[in-house]
């Protein structure tokens, strides 16, 4: 539901909720395979960043030989390779709970879709999906 550049946002968002510092002119085009760099100022640390949506697997090994760290986000938590030092895995829940902790101050288009995706769970899980849908069953 969301589109890719929202999810860029969130996790944007999200990144600098856990201290991380994003550096808006590395936004652009010319960053290579990344969407954007930051940096803790506490520890002067200092990462590239890439997020991947829908079936797009990301694989840690692509990443480990590099000489900075990475930090990567799939929408799906489709993770292949092993683990690394120098390559972060943000999970799916952490993004969720992050959105349902920040749902006051995001802005309203993630709020709207929030609120419409946890209500089709909802109708989902209390099996009443015509009711969803506006129609009734008597």
């Amino acid at each position: 539901m969301l589109d890719s550049e929202e999810v860029e946002d969130l996790v944007f968002l999200y990144l600098q909720s856990k201290g991380w510092f994003v550096v808006p002119s590395s936004r652009k085009a010319d960053t290579m395979a990344f969407e954007y760099l930051v940096i803790d100022p506490r520890t002067k640390n200092q990462a590239q960043v890439q997020v991947k949506t829908g079936n797009s697997r990301l694989d840690r090994t692509t990443y480990r030989d590099l000489s900075f760290h990475v930090i990567l986000f799939q929408s799906n938590d489709l993770y292949d390779g092993a683990e690394s030092s120098n390559v972060t895995c943000i999970k799916r829940a952490d993004i969720e709970a992050f959105i349902g902790s920040a749902g006051r101050w995001l802005p309203a288009r993630y709020r709207n879709k929030m609120q419409l995706l946890n209500n089709v769970e909802y109708y989902k899980k209390s099996g009443t999906a015509d009711a969803a849908h506006g129609t009734d069953q008597n």
